[in-house]
């Protein structure tokens, strides 16, 4: 009996233990097994979906929820998942990261969540795609510009890929296209160079053109007035005995500051200074006398233009001096010169020449003979002091000598003296 007893119990433990191994295997397959078919799609109710102005990615994210944690999150633009074009791994609480989906690369995404293997159904999201559009335009007041400004007009709008103005009639200088950028969300940007003396004064349009998704293009036109600055007038200059002249002009309204110019006619050399814009009048000395000037006045403004140059030309009073008139010749005739002429200047060169070179060859003679006397009298004085010097040095050893035996003589008692 007890025997028998003994074999149950054995029995009964081994299949309590084939139980406590499999039952745990079984509900582990049998989780997995749940597990894959309690995948879900993502939420749709929990997904954002941006759609960015052109020139920007389109993105999607997702709340808290959006999906299954630690789920793998893949976006596709086909239904088949052969174009996958973001993807992103699901936080804990089941929110989704950012997840850029290209520039307006499709109408419509297709999203589904995988986690071990398993794939959960797909979800579509439309993206509202509109074509770019130009606003704000309407409204827009004429604005007047002047030389050394940039034009900039900002308005509102989602602008194509291809955006352009047309700004070729504002300055001879400027493009006929020139790009108008993206600044902010919905916020357009139209910046030209700026405007030069070459600025067409009057009134103008400048077209703006974009170009929508489907190809065609769109047009408005912004008012815009050129005005070029008034050209200061110089009234007269006034001329004195000392070869200074005053260049005087009208007074400019809002001019910071005069730059006057000057140079002589026919000449390359060119001085300039600048004159506080409360004057109309200052002074340039320090010319040459009996000589043709070129006076160029522009007036600086407070806004940063640049009046065009005014100019006039004076003669200062007096003659030129007889070498400026020399040299002006020879430089003018040098290439026509005629035999007569030619002998006549190089007869009158020569000889203040050669009377120069007589008047100073004596005193070159006596500098040279004086200088050659006073070098050999420096050297024999200094073979004097240097002899003397020898000696004192030769007698001066000889008597410390002598004086060193005298004092033996006389001081050092013999050593037999006791």
């Amino acid at each position: 009996m007890v025997e028998k007893l003994l074999i149950v119990s054995k029995r009964l433990c081994l299949y309590l233990l084939i139980v406590a191994i499999a039952l745990p295997i079984s509900l582990l397959f049998a989780g997995r097994a749940s597990a894959a078919e309690k995948i879900l799609p993502p939420d749709a109710s929990k997904i954002i979906l941006k759609q960015n102005p052109q020139g920007q990615n389109d993105l999607i994210f997702g709340l808290e929820g959006a999906a299954r944690a630690e789920s793998l999150i893949e976006v596709s633009k086909d239904k088949a998942f052969q174009t996958i074009v973001g993807s992103a791994k699901a936080s804990g609480d089941g929110s989704i990261p950012t997840i850029f989906l290209g520039d307006n690369d499709s109408s419509v995404f297709y999203l589904r969540a995988t986690y071990q293997k398993n794939i959960s159904p797909q979800i579509s999201l439309l993206n509202d795609i509109t074509p770019p559009v130009i606003k704000g335009l309407d409204n827009l007041k004429e604005v007047s510009y002047a030389q050394g400004q940039s034009i900039v007009i900002r308005f509102s709008g989602e602008a194509g890929s291809d955006t352009w103005a047309n700004i070729g009639a504002l300055d001879e200088s400027f493009p006929q296209k020139i790009r108008v950028n993206l600044v902010d969300n919905g916020l357009l940007e139209l910046r030209t160079p700026k405007l030069t003396n070459a600025l067409i004064s009057g009134r103008h349009s400048i077209k703006i053109s974009a170009k929508d998704m489907a190809g065609n293009w769109l047009i408005k036109e912004i008012p815009v007035n050129l005005n070029a600055p008034s050209r200061p007038e110089i009234v007269y200059i006034k001329v004195d005995n000392y070869g200074s002249i005053y260049p005087v002009w009208n007074s400019m309204k809002n001019a910071q500051q005069y730059k006057v110019e000057w140079r002589e006619v026919g000449g390359n050399a060119e001085s300039q200074k600048i004159v506080n814009g409360r004057y109309t009048s200052t002074k340039i000395y320090g010319l040459n006398p009996g000589t043709n000037y070129e006076v160029k006045l522009t007036a600086i403004y407070f806004d940063g233009q640049i009046s065009p140059i005014a100019k006039s030309i004076v003669k200062t009073p007096g003659e030129k001096p007889a070498k400026m008139v020399l040299a002006a010749a020879e430089t003018k005739t040098a290439s026509t010169i005629t035999p007569a002429i030619g002998e006549g200047i190089a007869t009158a060169k020569p000889v203040k020449q050669v009377q120069a070179q007589e008047t100073a060859k004596p005193a070159e003679k006596a500098k040279e003979e004086g200088t050659t006397k006073g070098g050999w009298n420096r050297l024999l004085v200094a073979l004097s002091i240097l002899i003397i010097a020898a000696g004192i040095a030769v007698g001066g050893y000889y008597g410390y000598e002598w004086m060193q035996t005298k004092s033996k003589d006389t001081d050092t008692p013999p050593r037999d003296r006791w």
